[in-house]
């Protein structure tokens, strides 16, 4: 394969790696942990579980809740918001969880360890993908070698999280800012078509988790989000 095939193939597929961190948080400030080797600190089993995390993660959390519930007779809580918003829960709220998960393992090494966390661990990825329904406009002539140019149309209407509370809204626009970066001398497209794309998106009001929601009613077109979502 030729470095142009494989530029075109890599920037076609508009990826961004996402890695998801999963930490244990103490939330009042009084941790005296500080270490982030991903080795939790042994606590006794209480018969609940408050745990804040993204939106994304609302179905594998959700899937696993009655397993876990069942096997250790714990009652597990659980608010799903961004993953911004559900870090200053804790770090400018002072409220506490027992477990906190977010789409960007960096909040929590910056913002929640040492203070109010005892350890982190990566334990899953993500990619950004383009999400749209079988009747969207363009959606008959969409691919991975043209979405800029269907997407970059008047009257398209693109949507995503917001990246002030969650990683999936400021990896969105890094996904769009990417193509228009010149790369071995070669981009998707130039920055007329980048200024067209952003002036087609728009962040709905609502978490992330309400983006499916407004794609299937019509109110966006297409979706920039995880591919997992």
């Amino acid at each position: 394969m030729t470095e142009h095939r494989t530029r075109r193939a890599f920037l076609a597929s508009s990826v961004t790696a996402a890695a998801l961190g999963l930490a244990g948080c103490t939330g009042d400030g009084g941790s005296d942990g500080g270490g982030d080797s991903g080795t939790p600190t042994s606590t006794p089993m209480s018969d609940s579980m408050t745990i804040f995390h993204a939106g994304s993660l609302a179905p594998p959390f959700s899937a696993a809740e009655p397993q876990f519930e069942d096997e250790f007779g714990v009652d597990v809580t659980r608010e799903a918001q961004g993953s911004v918003a559900s870090t200053q829960k804790i770090t400018q709220q002072g409220r506490s969880a027992d477990v906190l998960g977010v789409s960007d393992f960096r909040l929590i090494r910056n913002r929640v360890l040492p203070e109010y966390g005892d350890w982190y661990a990566i334990f899953t990825t993500n990619s950004m993908s383009i999400q749209y329904r079988e009747d969207s406009p363009g959606a008959d002539d969409i691919s991975a070698d043209n979405w800029w140019e269907v997407l970059s149309r008047d009257g398209i209407t693109i949507g995503h999280s917001d990246p002030a509370v969650d990683p999936g809204g400021y990896r969105a626009v890094m996904t769009l800012q990417l193509g228009a970066e010149e790369f071995q001398g070669e981009r998707l497209y130039d920055e007329g078509t980048l200024d067209a794309l952003m002036s087609n998106t728009t962040v709905p009001t609502g978490t992330e988790t309400n983006l499916e929601g407004q794609l299937e009613s019509g109110e966006l077109d297409y979706v920039l989000y995880y591919q997992s979502i």
